[in-house]
């Protein structure tokens, strides 16, 4: 076998230059190859009084005493969990053993059996022999010294100095500023924009920042994607000195043009905003008067505190009641109102945004409010028609996305049409 040829081989030393290593090298004797190895012996049946111990573990064993009787003295170390032990005399659920391996007292008396659980069972295959333990013991202590740390100089100690490789000792790597190498990445990937270029260092040629190949030639590179260019170029700036390629012309043209775009409309909301401000343009929840003022005008006999309806009785009658239902609900005071220029004016309350027809450019893009009759100015029904047709003109221009699915700004409707030259409309809303 192996372990026998092993036992008569020579072991010799070598260095092995290309690999700075020293190997242990096993060179057989001649008598081990020429008398045949012994096979060893196959290890002993079980006995049949070998048992392994499997109660205890919580307690770190069982329990050891001097004799059988449970009064008897007990012993300072316990029989551990996992033992293996031959059985000498068993009497009264109480077996005398004699320790095989693990660790606990040599011989003593245990218990069988507590509380219906067995704390030891026989075991079933083969011992290990007194040959297999010793290699088990061999090979358990050439592990540990190869654990052992052997790296250190002052060790002295067998094995190879894992530092006497340059990989390991790390003098391989080349440590460079975090610039630099930040600087190398995004040439490399072009990924460099305009805000790298605000702290980069003044450019080495004529037409921007140079590179050299490995013929030793000076290569332009091109301001955008920092890759080299070709015959056709396209200078960025006045004075010719940042050239890039057409495609990155292209590419910068769009970026400039959105952003005039988004420029542009940042502008324009800004001074919406403040128009809006200025002439109180925007419909608020604190606008809607309440119900109860004008219930109280109009003598209800009730003081509504939330939505109410008009209802129409049997003998023709109208009244107020306060119902459940937004369907159905009306404001009161918009009600009055709306009621009293029908009785007064015999017409519907109008309102209307024109333009006022002036010499003057400033005033030529100004609308102003016309009300039908003109004593509806200040109330909140001429409010709440103003905020409604400027929120219908907004929506006419697309300003905001329509409210109704099929709904159409005066935008959407000239493409449909193919307007493509001047033109005037009204939109209608119903």
């Amino acid at each position: 076998s192996s372990v026998s040829w092993l036992r008569q081989a020579k072991f010799h030393t070598t260095f092995d230059r290309s690999t700075t290593a020293v190997m242990l090298v096993a060179v057989p004797t001649e008598d081990a190859l020429t008398k045949p190895a012994p096979v060893p012996a196959l290890a002993p049946e079980v006995d049949s009084d070998a048992f392994e111990v499997v109660g205890g573990g919580e307690k770190g064993g069982l329990l050891v005493r001097e004799g059988k009787d449970m009064r008897s003295a007990e012993l300072v170390d316990r029989l551990a969990t996992g033992s293996m032990i031959r059985v000498l005399q068993v009497d009264s659920g109480r077996a005398k053993y004699e320790l095989l391996s693990g660790r606990g007292p040599a011989t003593g008396w245990v218990s069988t059996r507590v509380a219906g659980r067995d704390l030891i069972a026989k075991v079933s295959g083969n011992v290990d022999s007194d040959e297999q333990k010793v290699q088990q013991k061999a090979l358990e202590f050439y592990g540990k010294r190869l654990s052992d740390n052997h790296e250190s100089e002052s060790a002295g100690g067998p094995g190879f100095n894992r530092m006497a490789f340059p990989i390991c000792a790390g003098s391989y790597v080349q440590h460079k500023p975090e610039q630099i190498v930040r600087a190398e990445l995004e040439r490399d990937l072009g990924h460099a924009g305009k805000d790298a270029d605000k702290d980069a260092p003044a450019p080495s040629g004529p037409y921007g920042r140079d590179d050299v190949d490995s013929d030793g030639e000076t290569l332009v590179l091109c301001h955008l994607c920092r890759l080299p260019l070709g015959r056709s170029v396209y200078a960025v700036d006045d004075d010719k000195m940042q050239l890039v390629h057409g495609e990155c012309q292209a590419q910068m043209i769009v970026s400039d043009m959105r952003e005039h775009e988004s420029s542009r409309r940042r502008s324009a909301a800004d001074v919406k905003k403040s128009r809006h401000e200025q002439f109180e343009i925007g419909w608020k929840t604190d606008m809607i008067p309440r119900n109860k003022q004008a219930a109280e005008r109009l003598a209800c006999g009730f003081s509504p505190q939330g939505m109410c309806c008009v209802t129409l009785g049997d003998d023709n009658t109208v009244e107020v009641a306060p119902t459940l239902e937004p369907a159905g609900a009306v404001n009161l005071e918009y009600l009055s109102l709306a009621l009293q220029v029908r009785r007064c004016e015999g017409t519907e309350p109008l309102f209307s945004l024109d333009p006022i027809e002036s010499d003057d450019p400033d005033l030529g893009s100004m609308q102003m409010k016309v009300f039908e009759p003109e004593w509806l100015a200040g109330t909140s029904v001429g409010e709440v028609m103003f905020q409604a047709d400027y929120h219908l003109k907004e929506l006419s221009m697309g300003e905001y996305e329509q409210p109704v699915v099929g709904m159409k700004s005066c935008f959407d409707i000239s493409e449909m049409q193919g307007n493509d030259g001047d033109w005037s409309g009204r939109e209608w809303f119903v």
